[in-house]
Parts: C-alpha cells; sequence; structure tokens
C-alpha cells in the first residue's frame, strides 16, 4: 500500500511540474508574440499572398478586426480547430476578417489541403507574417483590432475558446 502512494505522489508531482512547465513555455510564447509585435512597424506592410495569387497587406484590410490563424496541414490541432474558424467566419464575416495563414510547410501542401478541405476560408502563405510574430507554436490565433495591433493571443487548440471568446468581443 504505502509503496502505491509512492508512485501516486510521485506521478502527481510530475504532472504538476509538466503542468507548470507547459503554462510558463505557454505565457513565454504568448510574451514573445506581443513583444514582437509591439516593435514592429513591418506588421501591417508585410505583403501577403493568398492560395489564389492575390498578394495584399494587413493594412488593406484595417477596419474590422482580423483574426490571424497560423497553422500547417500536418498539425492535428491546426485542422481540428479549421471548422471552429469556418463556423466564425460565417458568423461574424461582417464584424470580422480571418486569414488562415500557412507556415512551416511548402505552400503547395498547404493548398492541398484547403482544396480538400473545402473550406470558405481566405487561406494565405506567409512566412514573413510567422517572422513577424515569432510564432513558435501551432495553431496560433492572433486577434488584431480595426487598426491592426495586436489585442489577443492563443496558442494551442482549445475547441469553442476562440469562438465564445470572439463573441464576447465583438
Amino acid at each position: 500500500m504505502r509503496e502505491t502512494l509512492k508512485w501516486l505522489g510521485l506521478a502527481l508531482l510530475l504532472g504538476i511540474g509538466l503542468s507548470w512547465h507547459s503554462q510558463s513555455h505557454y505565457n513565454s510564447n504568448v510574451e514573445d508574440i506581443f513583444a514582437a509585435a509591439s516593435k514592429s512597424k513591418r506588421i501591417l506592410k508585410a505583403p501577403i499572398k493568398d492560395f489564389s495569387g492575390e498578394e495584399f497587406y494587413l493594412s488593406d484590410l484595417q477596419g474590422k478586426p482580423v483574426l490571424l490563424d497560423f497553422w500547417a496541414s500536418w498539425c492535428p490541432s491546426c485542422r481540428a480547430s479549421m471548422p471552429e474558424l469556418e463556423s466564425m467566419q460565417k458568423h461574424y464575416a461582417d464584424k470580422l476578417t480571418i486569414l488562415a495563414v500557412n507556415v512551416l510547410e511548402p505552400p503547395q501542401k498547404g493548398i492541398q489541403y484547403a482544396i480538400e478541405s473545402n473550406y470558405s476560408l481566405r487561406f494565405v502563405h506567409s512566412r514573413k507574417l510567422a517572422e513577424i510574430f515569432n510564432i513558435k507554436v501551432l495553431p496560433t490565433k492572433i486577434l488584431l483590432d480595426s487598426k491592426g495591433q495586436v489585442i489577443w493571443v492563443n496558442t494551442g487548440h482549445i475547441p469553442f475558446l476562440t469562438h465564445k471568446w470572439l463573441e464576447n468581443q465583438l
């Protein structure tokens, strides 16, 4: 019995340690994104090309908030968040622009996923935006206000968190 309690105690301590490490990594990554964004004047001027080949800038989208979702086709959490993004796109189309920003893989992989998935999201590929925001975790969602300032960051995928949060903000 004592041996079992000893192992349960060790498992509990390990779980607490891993949870603390994960949370501190999360906080560090979010802080890095805010710091990178606040120092960069390049955010609104970074050229972006959507999957149809049209080039534009985030400054072209000013006037309403923009949700950037950084993803890759090989990322299970990224793919799991796509239906929620699609739902938000349909529900908030008049109040919000959503860009699904493909990174960390060749553009062709992202284009292939976008075609096969049949989502109506605006898919783009931009290593430059990933660099500017110092993206290290996928998926990462960044909400810019109507002037292009970062107001919210979420790393990882927590189902319905983004949708509920946006509902309260818009």
